[in-house]
């Protein structure tokens, strides 16, 4: 499974044990990941496909040599593409699927094996994977409201996807998305389940990735200005900040996410869209991933809890309020570790990163979340419950 993402292409060999089915068992991933993404060489398409060269030779590597023509190859591109227009596009997948067909071993599917994927798909196949992983694709085990939730942010969009029901109101919790509109539902029954289907909100924010975002704060930053001129979010020439630098920059990333009045009986997110709301619906963990461990990666030796000192490389468990913290103390850089990344983009993504949760979600400073960027060694992405979905 090829994930042909905004910033990059990355590819995902996952082998899997069917003895015990209809409990399939994950025994292994092999992941790569080049740069930059399919979405760069619009004006070659030909380019575009070569780059995945060396990742499909990594698949030739590691797959039997006896079962290459058995198995599977598949290209989803996400929110890069989409933006790249579909004539673009459109040449782009065409001379990925000719190399597929022509130059690699692998069963090549007659329709859909190369796609720009709908966004509605994107981050429920995530929610399958964190699920997966966790072991809690099981009703009996697992109560569908406690299931993970997740949030992915990737550079062009971010997603959200969780199980809403079981609120504080009693019966009303298993009836909150009856009246959400359809493309709002996602729908989806496993084997690992056959007599459920699980019934989860989604959403994609197109324009609402770390990237797409950061073009959206410059530009408000602009537009706003200051009495010195300054760039709240943005760092000095001598990479210093300014004190406070922080409080004007979510002052202004918080404009992104304008609270009208709800037309939806539950509630919104924010400009009208419709979205229970996470803290009072759900019941599971929450989990948060891509650019959100890229960020704050760095920092988690400084979580304050001294059992959680180290929360590895795999990423841990932290609050929203810690996400404030890291922002804060990055923008202002007066200490280590704090000054050695005051540059760049990384105030204002980090700040960027805690609006979403707490001004866009409304999620409060105190609740965990899980960052991490992989489980039981396995990447933290949407590849793996497409292949599950596939499968």
């Amino acid at each position: 499974m090829l994930d042909a993402g905004s910033t990059g292409s990355r590819i995902h060999v996952f082998e899997f044990d069917y003895t015990d089915s209809p409990r399939v068992k994950l025994v292994r991933e092999v992941f790569k990941e080049v740069r930059p993404g399919l979405s760069k060489y619009g004006e070659s398409p030909k380019e575009a496909a070569d780059s995945l060269r060396p990742l499909m030779d990594i698949a030739i590597k590691e797959v039997p040599r006896h079962l290459h023509s058995c198995t599977p190859v598949e290209l989803k591109a996400t929110a890069g593409l989409r933006l790249l227009g579909q004539e673009k596009s459109e040449r782009i997948l065409t001379a990925v699927e000719s190399m597929f067909r022509t130059d690699f071993p692998f069963s090549v599917k007659e329709k859909g094996a190369v796609i720009v994927m709908d966004g509605r798909d994107e981050g429920p196949f995530a929610w399958l994977t964190i699920n997966f992983l966790l072991g809690s694709l099981n009703p009996k085990e697992t109560a569908p409201e406690k299931t993970a939730a997740i949030i992915d942010m990737g550079g062009a969009s971010t997603q959200i996807v969780f199980v809403a029901g079981g609120g504080g109101d009693g019966e009303k919790g298993a009836d909150v998305m009856k009246a959400a509109p359809k493309e709002f539902v996602y729908s989806v029954s496993l084997p690992t389940a056959p007599s459920f289907t699980y019934r989860m909100y989604t959403h994609s924010h197109l324009g609402y990735g770390l990237k797409e975002a950061g073009k959206q704060i410059m530009s408000l930053e602009r537009q706003q200005g200051t009495t010195d001129n300054a760039l709240p979010c943005q760092y000095e020439a001598d990479g210093k900040a300014k004190a406070a630098r922080f409080d004007k920059c979510l002052e202004i990333v918080g404009t992104m996410f304008p609270k009208s009045k709800c037309e939806y009986e539950t509630s919104c997110s924010w400009s009208n869209i419709f979205q229970p709301r996470l803290s009072h619906w759900h019941r599971g963990p929450l989990f948060a991933f891509s650019y959100y461990f890229d960020r704050l990666e760095h920092f988690f030796s400084e979580y304050p809890d001294p059992a959680k000192k180290s929360i590895g490389p795999e990423g841990g468990e932290v609050t929203v309020g810690f996400v404030k913290t890291i922002a804060q103390n990055v923008c202002e850089a007066i200490k280590e570790p704090y000054i050695s990344h005051a540059k760049g983009t990384m105030c204002m993504d980090l700040t960027y990163l805690y609006a979403l949760l707490n001004v866009g979600y409304q999620l409060d400073d105190a609740l965990p979340i899980q960052v991490r960027k992989k489980i039981n060694d396995v990447e933290t992405a949407w590849p793996l419950g497409a292949m599950i979905l596939a499968m």
